[in-house]
């Protein structure tokens, strides 16, 4: 059985609007994350994919829940522990770039590690995450100097250099054309093939989604449906472009039973259904209609 690395237990996440009114983000989130892989959080903008990311990485409080990294309990931390455990254990990649402009590539990935107190050779590591991400001849490059995916690669050395356990990105590939974006895909996956890092990585990016082993899709709050991939395109995976395949026959998609053992479907998996069975959805003027969500129970469809 697969070490757990990350797993949080009834997720809500509740912000106060301006008009007094409560909105929740995430409501009811559960999510194990197993050591030394790779999972993609997948979902439309404001699906509370990004507020679940800031919860794992104990940038933000939950308002119900509990989060576990690494056997700390985040509930049993103060502020400072849980700090200490952002800067030795958890790597940030933000769709953003945010390079100082006047420092080099390996001024850049020096200057984190000195914010970091890394107490080992910072020149040996510095040289070893810039060639990792295949840097090394644009080291004494500035950011002005580099490409949009070349200031990228630079953040995810940065994010690597204190050795951390879990690497978290935000949007990795939202701000570059589709042949860098490709490049970035690659790297993630190599980073957790060669590293054995555990990546979680939030995107809508259908084709990173593509490559990775599990997907987790969230809507409205809530995670739908989780897709895993199929065993005969895990041996192909180095063979195949990102355009060489869908989603849908690369993953196998499974529905995800509430508190309540309901199937949350997901508006494309219920259209496929419907497609699929021709089935036609009868309701009664008792029963109230959700556009977004479906219950299964037995073989109806309510």
């Amino acid at each position: 059985m697969d070490e757990i690395m990350i797993e949080a237990h009834g997720i809500k996440r509740c912000f106060r609007l301006g008009s007094g009114e409560d909105f929740y983000a995430l409501k009811g989130i559960d999510i194990t994350v197993p050591a030394g892989k790779l999972t993609i959080l997948k979902g439309r903008s404001g699906s509370g994919k990004t507020t679940l990311l800031n919860i794992l990485s104990a940038l933000d409080e939950p308002t119900e829940g509990e989060v576990i990294v690494g056997g700390h309990v985040y509930s049993e931390m103060n502020e400072k522990e849980k700090e200490k455990l952002r800067r030795y254990n958890i790597g940030f990649v933000f769709q953003s770039v945010a390079l100082i402009p006047i420092m080099s590539a390996y001024e850049n990935v020096d200057f984190g590690l000195r914010l970091a107190e890394y107490e080992g050779n910072r020149d040996a590591r510095i040289k070893e995450v810039l060639d990792l991400v295949g840097l090394s001849s644009r080291m004494t490059h500035f950011p002005n100097q580099m490409s949009g995916g070349e200031q990228q690669r630079v953040a995810i050395a940065i994010a690597l250099a204190n050795n951390p356990k879990i690497l978290l990105a935000d949007e990795p590939t939202g701000a570059v054309d589709s042949k860098t974006s490709n490049m970035i895909q690659d790297l993630f996956r190599k980073l957790n093939e060669e590293l054995g890092i555990t990546i979680i990585i939030v995107t809508h990016d259908i084709s990173l989604a593509n490559k990775v082993g599990r997907v987790v899709m969230i809507a409205d709050g809530k995670i739908s449906t989780e897709k895993i991939m199929k065993e005969s395109y895990k041996d192909r995976m180095n063979e195949l472009t990102t355009d060489g395949f869908s989603s849908d026959d690369s993953h196998e998609e499974f529905s995800i039973l509430d508190k309540a053992n309901r199937v949350q479907i997901s508006p494309d998996m219920l259209a496929a259904i419907r497609s699929r069975f021709r089935l036609l959805t009868a309701r009664s003027s008792s029963q109230k209609s959700d556009s977004r969500w479906c219950c299964v129970s037995g073989e109806n469809i309510l």
